[in-house]
């Protein structure tokens, strides 16, 4: 009963370990439950992408960048219909992308096919920063396309990748703006804010969390 509030809070805690501690766990906490509410998103899944954005530096200890580029991603995803199980195999390829420090080859096709609208922003992103002479010209005009290629020659390293999704957040939103209200939607929204309550409520180090775990036993040694 108390294993989705645990392993959430680790992940707020990993997060904490690996950010510049400009945001309190409090603030990591409220920015993720915001994040994901904005994104239609589970909590987990968008904890679990913003520390893997957080492990692969590329955000500089920087939790709050971390937790924008996440939101942008997962967006980008729901934007084009991309179902939550895609979505999962969509990230584990983008976390280890991340985490071998470049995007290529069968991470990048993989998440082509399975959330191409994270494709989509990616492009978007790397050509935003191409017009503000943040990239090279080789990045202007860039197509999903040409995604393959700049991979294989090694140019969508981490630090590139989430710059660009940063970049595209305009673009992103857009995109989600249009999208209808369904009622998956609404259910992942009631989802959301009961993680994200729990979460709270189970916390063993405040008093309420103490009082119901022991609440609790006793009814469990009692039955």
């Amino acid at each position: 009963l108390f294993s989705f509030g645990d392993e959430q809070r680790g992940k707020e805690y990993r997060i904490s370990m690996l950010s510049d501690l400009s945001l309190d766990d409090k603030g990591i906490r409220k920015q993720l439950t915001d994040a994901a509410l904005d994104s239609f998103s589970d909590l987990g899944t968008i904890s679990d992408l913003t520390s893997g954005i957080m492990m692969s530096g590329a955000t500089q200890g920087n939790a709050s960048k971390a937790i924008d580029t996440s939101k942008i991603i997962m967006k980008a995803g729901a934007a084009t219909g991309a179902n939550p199980e895609e979505m999962d195999r969509a990230l584990l390829q983008l976390k280890q992308s991340l985490s071998s420090g470049v995007l290529q080859g069968d991470e990048l096709r993989s998440i082509k096919e399975q959330a191409p609208g994270v494709m989509m922003a990616l492009s978007s992103g790397l050509n935003n920063l191409a017009k503000q002479g943040k990239l090279s010209s080789e990045f202007a005009n860039v197509t999903i396309g040409d995604l393959k290629k700049l991979g294989a020659e090694g140019k969508l390293t981490s630090q590139v990748v989430i710059d660009a999704f940063g970049a595209a957040g305009k673009d992103v939103d857009d995109m989600f703006e249009n999208m209808p209200v369904t009622f998956g939607r609404v259910v992942q929204t009631i989802k959301t804010l009961f993680q994200s309550i729990w979460t709270r409520v189970t916390d063993p180090n405040t008093v309420l969390g103490q009082m119901l775990r022991k609440a609790l036993s006793t009814a469990t040694a009692i039955s």
